[in-house]
Order: C-alpha cells, then sequence, then structure tokens
C-alpha cells in the first residue's frame, strides 16, 4: 500500500505527486484516459481519445454553453495551447481575503510558479516578434494601430518556430505536456502512473477513507485498491462528480469558467494559420476587466464545425478558401454568471446547468464588438460571428455591430476550456474543504487540484494550478497534517 493514491494525472496530480515523492512519499496515480502517441495517433483518434466525450460536455442554459476538458495521461495539458503565464497580483491578493491566509501573494508562492516555469517554459524562448504566428501577427498589427497594449506569452514548447496548432495533441511531441516531464521525473523517483484506470466507487469506514474500486476502462477489470490517504486531482467537473456520486457530501460549490466566443475570418490573401503556432502573443488591453484577445485553433475540422448551419454552397466556398482563413478568440472572465453542479441519478452522473447574467451579457457585447472592430482593421473581408443556427456572413464592420447591438442571449455560442473553483478553497463555514484542502468530515481525503482555486484565474490557469497544489503539499507536511 503507498502513502498516497491520486486521482488525476494533468496539472494537479502530477504536481502532488512529484512534490510527495521529492519529500520521500510513495505515490500511486490512477488515471481514466490513455497515453497519447503522437506518432501513431491522426485527428479523429486524437478527438476520441484525448477528449471527455469527444469534447462535447454541455452546461445546460441558455445559451447551451459547451465545455471541452481533457481525459488522457497528462489530462488537459495534452489539449491546451501550452500557455504558462502567473494570475495577476490583484486576483492573488483577492484570494488571500477569501481564504483569510497569506497563501498567494508572497515570495514563496511566487518563487514556486518560477520553479514550474523553469520546468516547462525553455529559456531560449525570446520576447520579441521574431517568435510570432501568422495569426497573432495580424491580431497585433491591428491592435497597435489602436494602440491597445499587446505582450508575448510564455509557452511549454521545446521549440517554437514550428507548428503547434492542434488540440488533439502536440503533432510533432515538442510541447512539454506534463507527459513528457513531469511523468518522467514521477517515474524515476518511484511513483506509478496507471492509465486507463477509472475509479468508480469510494468506500470509507466512518470518516476514514479505506478502499477504492477501480475500473480497467479497456478490459472492464475491476479491482479493490487499499488507500493510506486519499488525493483528488481529477478536475473542476469529475472531482465534484466523485464527491457527489459516492455522497461524501451533499454538495459542491458553483463552478466558476471563462466564456469563449470564436470570431472566424477570411482575407484577400493565404494567411497559413494551419501551418503556424496556435498563438504567440495575447492582446491585453482589458485584462484587469479579466478579457483577453488572442489566435484560436484553425484545423479544418473546426472549422467545418463553425458552418453547421450554412448552405452546402456557402460550405464549400469557404472550405476552399481554407488558407485565406483564421479564427479569434476572446476570452472573458464572468463577473457573475457561474454553472451548478448537482447528482444526477440518471446513469449516476451530474447535470451542470448555468445562467447568462445580463451584466455578464453587456459585457460579451462589448468585447465582442472591439474584437469585431479589431478584425476588420486587420483586413479581413468575410467574417462569421460566434451566433447559433446563423449563415450570415458579414462584409463589413457596421452590419457586424449592429447584428452585435441586437443579439439576444439565446443567439450566442459560448465555449469553454478553463472551469475552476467547485470545491474552492474560502473562509466560509459551509464550504466543504479546509484551508490543507482535506474534505470535511473526512481524515484522509483531499482535493487537489483546479477545483479549489478561491474563484476565477482571468487567465490561462496552468501554472497557478500546479503552484497552488505544490504549496498546499508543502504546508501540509509542514504542519505534520498527512496521515502516514
Amino acid at each position: 500500500m503507498t502513502d498516497f493514491t491520486i486521482i488525476g494525472s494533468g496539472a494537479g496530480g502530477s504536481s502532488v505527486a512529484l512534490e510527495l515523492l521529492e519529500n520521500n512519499y510513495s505515490v500511486e496515480i490512477f488515471e481514466e484516459g490513455s497515453h497519447y502517441n503522437n506518432e501513431k495517433m491522426n485527428m479523429l483518434e486524437g478527438l476520441q481519445s484525448l477528449w471527455r466525450n469527444n469534447g462535447i460536455n454541455l452546461f445546460f442554459g441558455k445559451p447551451i454553453l459547451n465545455f471541452g476538458e481533457g481525459r488522457s495521461v497528462g489530462g488537459s495539458t495534452i489539449i491546451n495551447g501550452g500557455v504558462i503565464t502567473y494570475t495577476s497580483d490583484k486576483i492573488l491578493e483577492l484570494w488571500d481575503r477569501q481564504i483569510n491566509e497569506n497563501f498567494f501573494y508572497n515570495d514563496e508562492f511566487f518563487n514556486i510558479c518560477e520553479k514550474i516555469k523553469n520546468k516547462l517554459v525553455p529559456e531560449n524562448q525570446v520576447d520579441n516578434n521574431i517568435r510570432i504566428s501568422s495569426s497573432s501577427e495580424i491580431l497585433l498589427k491591428a491592435a497597435k494601430s489602436k494602440n491597445f497594449l499587446t505582450k508575448s506569452t510564455n509557452l511549454a514548447f521545446k521549440e517554437t518556430n514550428v507548428q503547434h496548432n492542434s488540440p488533439f495533441g502536440c503533432v510533432n511531441g515538442l510541447k512539454n505536456s506534463l507527459d513528457k516531464n513531469y511523468h518522467h521525473l514521477i517515474n524515476g523517483l518511484g511513483g506509478t502512473i496507471k492509465s486507463n484506470s477509472k475509479i468508480i466507487k469510494i468506500i470509507p469506514d466512518g470518516n476514514i477513507i479505506k478502499k477504492i474500486i477501480i475500473q480497467n476502462t479497456h478490459t472492464n477489470e475491476i479491482k479493490k485498491i487499499k488507500v493510506k490517504n486519499l488525493i483528488l486531482s481529477a478536475g473542476p467537473t469529475q472531482t465534484p462528480k466523485i464527491i457527489l456520486n459516492n455522497k461524501l457530501s451533499k454538495f459542491v460549490n458553483d463552478l466558476n469558467f471563462h466564456m469563449n466566443l470564436k470570431i472566424l475570418c477570411y482575407y484577400d490573401n493565404d494567411i497559413n494559420s494551419h501551418k503556424s503556432s496556435l498563438l504567440t502573443h495575447h492582446v491585453r488591453e482589458f485584462e484587469n476587466d479579466g478579457v483577453l484577445f488572442m489566435a484560436s485553433n484553425y484545423i479544418k475540422p473546426l472549422i467545418a464545425s463553425y458552418l453547421n448551419f450554412h448552405h452546402s454552397g456557402q460550405i464549400s466556398k469557404l472550405m476552399a478558401e481554407y488558407e485565406k482563413g483564421t479564427v479569434f478568440n476572446c476570452q472573458i472572465q464572468p463577473n457573475y454568471s457561474t454553472a451548478k453542479i448537482k447528482h444526477s441519478s440518471f446513469f449516476n452522473d451530474i447535470k451542470i446547468t448555468w445562467k447568462l447574467d445580463k451584466r455578464d451579457f453587456l459585457k460579451i457585447k462589448k468585447y465582442l464588438k472591439i474584437l469585431t472592430e479589431l478584425v476588420f482593421l486587420s483586413g479581413a473581408k468575410k467574417v462569421l460571428l460566434p451566433l447559433e443556427s446563423n449563415s450570415e456572413i458579414f462584409t463589413s464592420f457596421d452590419l457586424a455591430i449592429k447584428k452585435i447591438d441586437n443579439l439576444k442571449e439565446k443567439d450566442l455560442e459560448i465555449t469553454s476550456v478553463h472551469a475552476m473553483s467547485s470545491c474552492s478553497l474560502n473562509k466560509s463555514e459551509k464550504n466543504i474543504i479546509d484551508n490543507f484542502g482535506l474534505l470535511k468530515n473526512f481524515k484522509n481525503l483531499y482535493i487537489m487540484d483546479s477545483s479549489i482555486m478561491p474563484s476565477n484565474t482571468g487567465q490561462h490557469p496552468q501554472l497557478s494550478i500546479m503552484a497552488m497544489v505544490t504549496k498546499l503539499i508543502q504546508k501540509n507536511i509542514e504542519n505534520k497534517k498527512f496521515k502516514v
């Protein structure tokens, strides 16, 4: 029996495992997903094996929001854009107030962030326009014409001058997803990572977890595993699912997330976004309002999905102009809208519902207008807005703005890939975990992933997830909290 059993091998679980191993504890990780093999998997296999439910996970409401999350060895670090960025000082200070503790906004946390960034981001990355993707370059020129603040990103890639534009795993194997670095360190220190291993039941004895039941997703073989300490790092929707389905708590917190609105654009000349990196820069003029503009994935299956409501002639014409197109993303941190996760007896699953607050709807319209203006300033000749059941192609800024002005909430097509805070750290007495990540009413069950972020990051969250759980492990060790 190992000292720690961890469910999930993504940003949270991998960071937890490495920190524990470096402190001489024994660790085993169970991961529901499979290993990604960039040399053998094609795009369809990547979609089916790397994304939960083939990328279709619905938050029910008006509009319906689709949340994409990874399910593989390495979690969502396999499918994300590899952006490694710091959460703002403003948010870190807010989090300290929310948990009533000096945990985030201090040198210790910053040093952990820096150490992690150095593991993932090569030293030779240069902060200048030599390292720039074709889509980012178009957006930057338009932003600079408006004197908007822009900034290059830290990218977890061994090289940044080649194509990194697939949401189905890094096809050239150069991304520093956690299966490429952290997992080697974990294995080298004696940790084990068991793929295709889904947790189906947690068996408590009073307030102590004694056993879990794991099912092999390929063979359906069932195993009982004895545990000393159990750490849930399955992610912002699956960790709550495990908690609710096993009746470890009657409720979880509201789920926070970023809203993504994608604009598809076509130009007179070839852009060749599909041959370039996904993104190398952000427009950060509005980041204090929780808004970032950036290039987004540009590959044929996604573009075809954006054209669902167009007639066959339009689809054929636009796909024929594929080299002339690109996609830009408006990432918005909601100020008032959250989602609720509840247990559903149907298939022993969870149901996630949300409601778009009218104040956030106005925020969407405001920033969708600004990004649309940038798109036309950049020279776009055809623009498709993120609208449900709509086949309009806009050829002028005035027509597009008129459409945005008259939008209803149900008209929007919103997606998300960053979610958090469903089991958040906070000082409320009704909170389900304490400030050590321990699930209340249990002595050896911890939650350590994006679920416990106190609130929305407003940024790409990977670095903050990894630093937060790393420091939380250190805090538990220093205070002799673990039962080993």
